[in-house]
């Protein structure tokens, strides 16, 4: 029987997706929007007005920030590129949206300050401290009621995430996929992700080793190494599943230590959302790596973004202008060629 143009879009999807999973969710919105729009059966010949309407669809189901639309025409992007090496005519699609005057005429959709919300190290210090703080008291604690064991867990589950997406800034997705390894080994002392090792500091590492031994003891399930360490500690607990868990674990958290700050609301749209969600540590661990030097094309490398997407989340506005001016007139004083110029 003959493979239908639906059939054989989804393969390569599929096959796209098991190499790079990094915008799964914007690529099965996509996949939904031409069911929705009955355009299945002609995906391999869309027109430029068929991108047009997936964005408006989009805007209604998921867009409402500078960074979730970027991310969307990132994800189309990566796609079409992966079907054009698979010799499928979306080269003048990708043309369409790789151009500025396409994201631009959406800008005045999102909310652009919202999407560049990143904490104050002030925050980050508070929030790492009082959730230490917490661990350490009550770690030899016997809970007597269920909701007081099953905050404890939470208190751990968002220790180490908070702590891990601040060391390497991936996607909360990601983050929660994340297989650490043999963590009890004497030699365990890097992340490896994207070919690119991450140092552990010491302190983490005892962290994850006594999540690990404490969930091992109290609920009986032993850590294996090819465990994703957040699947490991949600299905302990019988929570529920990760990205709805993390979602729904860090309000908890932040409620039960009084951390205000991290509860705070704003209107987006029709919806309101946290100022600070799950994925202001990715974000303020980028502005802080790119403040302190480290070299984009290797964030690329090791968070699988493009730079595109990575600079939405670094706040232009805080730049000195005279510290750009020296920073790049240092490098170019550093170019063997600018004597000679």
């Amino acid at each position: 029987m003959m493979e239908s143009n639906l059939q054989r879009f989804n393969s390569f999807v599929n096959e796209f997706l098991d190499k790079d999973n990094t915008y799964r969710q914007q690529i099965e919105n996509f996949q939904l929007y031409l069911k929705v729009y009955n355009l299945e059966d002609r995906v391999f010949n869309l027109y430029e007005t068929n991108i047009d309407d997936f964005f408006e669809y989009a805007f209604k189901q998921n867009i409402g920030t500078d960074a979730q639309l970027t991310s969307h025409i990132a994800a189309l992007k990566s796609l079409f590129g992966f079907l054009i090496s698979k010799n499928q005519k979306f080269s003048e699609l990708n043309g369409y949206i790789s151009t500025a005057a396409f994201k631009n005429k959406f800008l005045d959709r999102v909310d652009r300050s919202f999407s560049k919300k990143f904490l104050p190290m002030e925050l980050v210090n508070q929030v790492l401290c009082s959730i230490d703080a917490y661990i350490d008291k009550s770690r030899n604690d016997t809970f007597k009621k269920q909701l007081d064991e099953s905050l404890y867990l939470d208190i751990l589950i968002a220790r180490l995430f908070i702590k891990l997406s601040l060391i390497i800034p991936l996607k909360t997705s990601q983050i929660l996929e994340l297989v650490l390894g043999d963590v009890k080994s004497d030699n365990f002392r890097f992340i490896n992700y994207n070919h690119v090792r991450i140092k552990i500091p010491n302190n983490l590492r005892k962290d994850i080793i006594f999540t690990i031994e404490y969930t091992e003891k109290r609920y009986g399930i032993g850590y294996k190494e090819e465990n994703k360490i957040f699947d490991y500690l949600y299905s302990s607990g019988n929570k529920k599943g990760k990205r709805e868990g993390i979602n729904n674990t860090l309000p908890r958290v932040y409620e039960r230590l009084g951390l205000n700050e991290m509860l705070e609301m704003v209107s987006v749209g029709k919806k309101n959302r946290y100022l600070y969600p799950a994925e202001s540590y990715k974000r303020t661990a980028i502005y802080n790596m790119l403040r302190n030097g480290a070299n984009i094309v290797y964030l690329v490398e090791l968070t699988g973004l493009d730079i595109q997407t990575l600079l939405t989340d670094f706040e232009y506005d805080g730049l000195n202008s005279r510290d750009v001016d020296l920073n790049l007139n240092n490098s170019l004083l550093a170019c063997d060629y600018y004597e000679y110029l």
